[in-house]
């Protein structure tokens, strides 16, 4: 709620992306290991530092993880990877899951639009959730200057999640330009 009334504060700092999927994953390991998915994790290759809150950079990323857990059918599998693009620091949440059919698309970050899906699913054991959670990861992303994109081929296609963040090089080479 404090994110629709716009009351939340980030408390910026400079991070690591590899801290960011590394405290994710821990947040998110046991409902992983409770569906018996393989999880595969790629770090980026270099250090790639924002400028953000990790508690909220992480909470974006555990969502996503856990997402694709709970959308993904037992054994599974679910890739998590961070990379330096440009002036980006690009995290991608790839799954083997249910994937989603592309009338759902335009409408995955909209609040509630999961609902509708957990409905659907909990006859399998989806155990879905209120449809809040990529409207969070939405505002939260954007909050950092940064997009989370959603793609998927359609049903039983899997989906892939990407969140693009502005590298600290690049804020700082802006902050320049400015003053």
């Amino acid at each position: 709620s404090g994110i629709t009334r716009g009351t939340i504060e980030l408390r910026e700092e400079l991070i690591d992306i590899a801290t960011i999927l590394n405290a994710a994953v821990e947040a998110s390991t046991a409902l992983i290991e409770k569906s018996h998915h393989q999880l595969r994790v790629t770090p980026p290759y270099e250090t790639l530092n924002v400028y953000g809150d990790a508690t909220r950079l992480t909470q974006v990323v555990a969502n996503l993880l856990d997402n694709a857990a709970k959308y993904t059918d037992r054994g599974g599998r679910i890739w998590l990877s961070a990379q330096r693009e440009g002036d980006e620091a690009v995290i991608r949440v790839i799954d083997s899951g249910i994937g989603i059919s592309a009338d759902r698309l335009p409408h995955i970050f909209d609040m509630f639009t999961h609902a509708a899906m957990s409905l659907e699913r909990s006859g399998r054991g989806g155990g879905g959730g209120l449809g809040v959670g990529l409207s969070l990861v939405d505002r939260l992303v954007k909050l950092h200057g940064g997009t989370v994109t959603a793609a998927s081929a359609g049903p039983g296609t899997g989906s892939e999640f990407t969140v693009r963040l502005p590298t600290a090089e690049m804020r700082d080479r802006l902050a320049g330009e400015v003053l």
